[in-house]
């Protein structure tokens, strides 16, 4: 069931909705300003942003609007766009038009602190504004086909841009560099960062969705979620799961940890032109201009309530009230209790009881993942009752016979009870060999006989039967923490390593890797080395603990360089090992250079590139800053060209071919060609362009050239 809180009925399809302060900002394409009440979800105001004789497209991006009021829409031409700021009293004020595209912007999207305006267009062409100037901050690389969606990480440093090529790509604005791209199978329809902008949601037109990972560099978990063609996406604020409304009337909830889908509602409208999460409400708009607000919290009470007994099957009830109630935090507990569900569903299937195993697991089987689980062991019923009964019955050969053909009997407490047996008898077995070797090898030999014909036990036991000496080294050593010499013992004798020795000392190395990993995130190098010394002789762990100590070294040099003021040093350092640009010390070194960035790019929308130079000089021979102080002293140069387009005496082949062994051909000298009637130039030019120039370039304090 849908809760259903308020209802409006706006005039077309509404584009973009935005929250902010006092209210709700709406948008549809039909150039219409819908203020809503942010308590009642009343209709407060509705204005006309400019009069049209035709609308835009019901899905068009290329309307958008921000938390502070900030408008964006296209021009009549639709390839220029006009920006606004919704003000006091509702008063609209034009901030300025951008006319960089040279064809139809298809998508507009603000930053999430609307510091930022990106435009792209069907002309392949990203261009990056700053608010609310409307300068433009950088443009990226054109793309060789329609640009179909833009996203920014919420710190506003990533920014996520697709288009029809199947293409997309990740764009470093801190760093102005593309430092990552991915292929999908169809056209990313919408995307959007999730997991502090590690990870990208994105759905396709095809109805697929994925998750690429920015760490890894790969797509995963690739699913055909939707019947229909997906639109708008919206991110809960846990980061768990997504919204997604489709062009029918289907609303999907997507797990964003494995991309499975969790929820699939039909609702009364067609065209769901976009999904937003508010609070306690779940707001969903349509093509028609209606918007439909649900309760996303609505009997949160009674499903805690039922929760806290465990009562999973009257919780479950609770969700016919509420379906939205399935992506609530609450509903976490259906996961965290599910392993031992399952497990106590095994046993009954074991028992034969299998209508009471059925009723355990109904409240969770809606989940796909936890279906198939299930479903392995409910099939293959007979199998478990039988594993069980040989274990019952002492017949541990064939009770590990039939677990190795059926590796997913290991996770029955049949198996634990098993490996438990083998454990005890291995060990008593031990304990008469450690008296007398002598006279107790028979009954050794006896004892673990069943297991002699096991092939992962066999070793180990024929072993202990010959030598069992070794075994009582291996625990002298553990006992008084020699850990090199008991791993040089299980090197010459591998046969150690199915010893239940081996995995109390791997699991000890890996508690003591955290404890070293937890130091050094904390930036205590010196108790994360003492760690080391210990963890370094954990043949398991060595080659771990040597990357870490060759990192904790560096992380000390950067210290260090930072201390002498050795600013080359630390970018050097960060560019051959970047996870250094974690260390808070780093961190505080770009928060600098960001203010200084600030000065310099007021200087260069002056037109002053000398003025920049002049801001950025101890940065200049930086490596790691190159890209971004050349995208700084574009601003500048492009901003100097303007202010001097009628000046007397400007050589402009000249001038602009600077440019262009620097910069190549980009959005931007496209556009002052085009504006300065320099097109032929341009082209007269096409051979002279190096796109990244500026990396053996010098940096010129002016780009003009004088006749003299």
């Amino acid at each position: 069931m849908l809760n259903l809180i308020s209802e409006l009925k706006l005039n077309s399809s509404i584009i973009s909705i935005s929250i902010l302060d006092n209210y709700i900002l709406m948008m549809d394409n039909f150039y219409n300003i819908y203020i809503v009440d942010k308590d009642n979800f009343k209709l407060i105001k509705n204005i006309k942003l400019m009069r049209v004789k035709s609308s835009l497209h019901e899905y068009t991006k290329s309307m958008a609007s921000s938390i502070k009021g900030y408008l964006a829409t296209p021009d009549k031409t639709l390839d220029s766009l006009l920006t606004f700021q919704l003000e006091d009293n509702y008063f609209i004020n034009k901030l300025f038009k951008t006319s960089w595209h040279t064809s139809k912007i298809e998508v507009s999207k603000f930053s999430v602190d609307s510091k930022y305006l990106a435009t792209g267009g069907a002309d392949g062409k990203v261009f990056i504004f700053q608010l609310p100037e409307g300068e433009v901050l950088t443009s990226l690389p054109n793309r060789p086909d329609f640009i179909a969606s833009i996203d920014f990480s919420k710190n506003d440093r990533l920014v996520a841009i697709s288009s029809y090529d199947k293409t997309s790509l990740v764009f470093d604005l801190k760093r102005n560099l593309i430092v990552r791209v991915f292929k999908t199978k169809g056209v990313v329809e919408n995307l959007k960062f999730f997991d502090k902008a590690k990870k990208i949601f994105f759905v396709t037109r095809d109805g697929a969705s994925g998750v690429y990972d920015l760490i890894e560099k790969k797509i995963n978990f690739l699913n055909n979620h939707f019947n229909s063609w997906p639109t708008s996406i919206s991110i809960t604020e846990d980061e768990d799961f997504a919204i997604i409304g489709s062009r029918k009337n289907d609303i999907y909830a997507v797990r964003l940890e494995d991309n499975i889908k969790v929820l699939d509602v039909s609702l009364d409208n067609n065209g769901i032109s976009n999904v937003r999460i508010y609070k306690q409400s779940i707001i969903i708009a349509f093509i028609d201009g209606s918007v439909k607000i649900f309760d996303f919290n609505k009997h949160t009470d009674e499903l805690k309530s039922y929760l806290d007994k465990d009562d999973f099957k009257n919780a479950k009830e609770i969700l016919k009230k509420n379906i939205f109630l399935t992506i609530h935090p609450f509903y976490k507990k259906f996961d965290k209790v599910w392993p031992d569900i399952l497990q106590e569903a095994i046993t009954l299937l074991s028992e034969e009881r299998i209508e009471d195993a059925v009723e355990l697991v109904a409240p969770f089987v809606d989940d796909p993942k936890k279906d198939e689980q299930f479903n392995i062991y409910l099939i293959k019923k007979d199998l478990v009752k039988e594993f069980l009964e040989l274990v019952e019955k002492e017949d541990y050969k064939n009770a590990y016979v039939l677990v190795q053909n059926k590796q997913y009997l290991k996770h029955t407490d049949a198996y634990k009870k098993l490996e438990n047996r083998w454990l005890s008898i291995f060990n008593k077995a031990k304990k008469l060999l450690e008296e007398d070797a002598t006279i107790n090898k028979k009954p050794a030999q006896e004892m673990l006989k069943q297991f002699m014909a096991i092939e992962e036990k066999a070793n180990i036991a024929k072993a202990l039967l010959v030598n069992p000496s070794i075994f009582k080294n291996a625990e002298n050593y553990i006992k008084n923490q020699n850990f090199k010499a008991y791993f040089s013992l299980v090197q010459k004798h591998p046969f150690l390593k199915d010893s239940d020795l081996y995995q109390k000392t791997s699991n000890l190395g890996n508690i003591l890797l955290t404890k070293m990993v937890d130091f050094e995130n904390q930036e205590k190098f010196d108790e994360a080395k003492k760690i080391a010394k210990t963890l370094i002789n954990f043949a398991t762990h060595t080659h771990m603990v040597k990357a870490k100590l060759f990192l904790i070294d560096q992380k000390k040099k950067m210290f260090q360089a930072i201390e002498n003021k050795n600013l080359e040093e630390v970018y050097n350092l960060v560019l051959e090992y970047p996870a250094l640009s974690s260390l808070s010390v780093f961190q505080k070194l770009e928060d600098k250079f960001n203010d200084i960035f600030e000065d310099a790019l007021k200087d260069a929308f002056k037109g002053d590139p000398s003025a920049v130079l002049s801001e950025l000089a101890i940065y200049l021979k930086l490596k790691y800053w190159s890209d971004k102080i050349a995208s700084i002293l574009k601003v500048g140069y492009i901003q100097e060209f303007k202010y001097n387009k009628d000046k007397y005496g400007v050589n402009w082949e000249k001038s602009i071919k600077n440019y262009l062994i620097r910069f190549g051909i980009d959005g931007e000298i496209e556009k002052i060609c085009e504006e300065f009637k320099l097109n032929e130039i341009l082209e007269k030019l096409s051979d002279s362009v190096n796109p990244t120039g500026y990396k053996s370039q010098v940096f010129l304090e002016s780009l003009l050239v004088f006749n003299k």
